[in-house]
């Protein structure tokens, strides 16, 4: 007798609703992955007044002044002419340090970077290395992309820009829209400021062409939700965006010190009380590590560890 042939497969209606369902869920998956990550949309500029530019460097100043520290979940993508790189990250700011850690999908560290007043490192966990630079301009671009000194970097994450030394250097143009300009150290800044009297936009100029862009967005009565930096001359872009942000406050014993500043700025306060005093305080360490160095941005061994 001639042998059983295989039953065939009769592929119904409901069959192929399912693959074309697959295929759609599949390509929806790979569009979200290819999605890009959303700009900082900075406010809407005001008119400045001709008297108000004074006023608006001593709130700043305040501002810096009053800064004890910010710690954030943020979402990071930094682009450069080779790669696009975007990743989640734990940000903690201090006025004279940055660290940022990127964690694997296990919760491991992957890569911590700092950047202090005596050198930037950026530590590569599972490589087991460490690339080591001065705090300067080339070495925040050799990290991030854009030429900025470390100083101004974190200054513009907490959304601050930095006022001249010299508050009567600052004027109002309007040309092509109303903004404060000034010249300190051979850079030009230009400031467009929104309503609430905070920066939208700064461009930074050094001449020959090349200049630094940094847009702001602000959530509603609270602190900043978005950072974009570009140098367009280096196709370079830096995005920041806050998924979550917390302004670390000032020890009991800054109270009175806090409030001198800001009085000192032409603020008036109303009220000032201490609230909620903890027991005891630890401090965190912004990076602790040994590494060996031949030079500036060689590649030593890393033998030590960083701790909280």
């Amino acid at each position: 007798p001639p042998a059983p042939r295989r039953p065939e497969v009769v592929r119904g209606p409901r069959c192929r609703r399912a693959r074309r369902a697959a295929v759609v869920l599949l390509l929806a998956l790979g569009l979200a992955r290819c999605a890009p990550t959303p700009r900082p949309v900075p406010p809407a500029a005001v008119t400045i007044a001709a008297g108000q530019a004074a006023e608006l460097a001593r709130q700043w100043a305040a501002e810096w002044e009053a800064f004890t520290g910010m710690r954030a979940a943020i979402d990071l993508t930094v682009k450069n002419q080779r790669r696009s790189d975007r990743t989640g990250a734990v940000l903690l700011v201090a006025p004279t340090a940055i660290r940022v850690e990127v964690a694997t999908p296990f919760g491991f560290p992957a890569l911590v970077a700092t950047v202090g007043p005596d050198d930037v490192t950026i530590f590569r966990v599972l490589e087991r290395r460490a690339h080591v630079g001065r705090p300067s301009p080339g070495a925040v671009e050799r990290w991030l992309g854009v030429p900025l000194p470390p100083v101004t970097l974190i200054r513009l994450l907490i959304g601050n820009v930095p006022p001249p030394r010299d508050p009567g250097a600052i004027v109002v143009e309007t040309t092509p829209s109303s903004h404060l300009a000034w010249t300190e150290d051979g850079v030009r800044h230009r400031v467009w400021v929104a309503a609430s009297g905070r920066p939208a936009r700064l461009v930074l100029d050094a001449g020959g062409g090349d200049h630094i862009t940094a847009e702001f967005e602000w959530s509603v009565g609270g602190p900043i939700a978005g950072l974009r930096l570009g140098a367009p001359e280096r196709a370079a872009e830096l995005l920041v965006r806050y998924l979550s942000a917390e302004y670390v406050s000032s020890p009991p014993e800054a109270l009175s010190a806090v409030r001198e500043a800001v009085e000192a700025a032409g603020f008036t306060v109303e009220s000032a009380e201490l609230a909620m005093i903890p027991k005891a305080t630890v401090a965190i360490a912004m990076c602790a590590c040994r590494v060996t160095s031949g030079g500036p941005w060689q590649r030593p061994h890393v033998g030590g560890r960083f701790r909280t």
